[in-house]
C-alpha cells in the first residue's frame, strides 16, 4: 500500500480534503496516526498560544529560574512547531512545481502556435512545394 505523500498530508491538515484521501485514512493505520500526530501537536501550540496570551506576564521566566527538566508539552509544542513549519515548506515547494509545470505548458504551447502559424502561413500547400521547386527552376524563375 502506497502511504499519503506530504504534500498530501499537507493539504489535509490545510483543509483540502478529497474523497480519495479520506477513503486511505480510513484504511491505512498509519496515515490516520501521523495526521492524528500533526493535528494534536498543532492543537497544543494552539492552546499554548492562547495561554500565553491571556497571562504573558505569568510565562515570563528568568533564565536563571528556568527548571532543568522539559514538559511534555513544550515538546509537543516544539513537534508542533516543526510540523507547521514542514507544511509551509512543503506548501511553498508545491506551488513551485505548479508554477513550473504551467510554465512547461505555456513554452509547449507556444511552440505549437508557431507551429501552426508557420504552417497556415505558406504561400503554397506543402505538398505542391516540389512542383513550385521544379517550376521555378525550369523557368529560371526566382529560388
Amino acid at each position: 500500500m502506497t502511504h499519503l505523500s506530504s504534500i498530501q498530508i499537507s493539504e489535509w491538515i490545510l483543509g483540502e480534503r478529497d474523497p480519495e484521501t479520506e477513503r486511505h485514512l480510513n484504511a491505512c493505520g498509519k496515515c490516520h496516526e501521523e495526521i492524528s500526530g500533526l493535528q494534536n501537536g498543532l492543537m497544543e501550540f494552539k492552546q499554548s498560544v492562547r495561554a500565553w496570551s491571556e497571562h504573558p506576564a505569568e510565562m515570563r521566566v528568568s533564565a536563571s529560574r528556568m527548571p532543568l527538566r522539559v514538559s511534555w508539552r513544550w515538546a509537543g509544542v516544539s513537534a508542533g512547531v516543526t510540523s507547521i513549519m514542514m507544511g509551509i515548506i512543503m506548501l511553498v515547494l508545491y506551488q513551485d512545481v505548479q508554477q513550473a509545470q504551467r510554465e512547461s505548458k505555456s513554452a509547449e504551447d507556444l511552440l505549437l502556435l508557431n507551429q501552426v502559424h508557420a504552417h497556415l502561413t505558406r504561400t503554397v500547400p506543402q505538398p505542391m512545394e516540389q512542383l513550385m521547386n521544379l517550376m521555378n527552376d525550369e523557368t529560371g524563375g526566382p529560388q
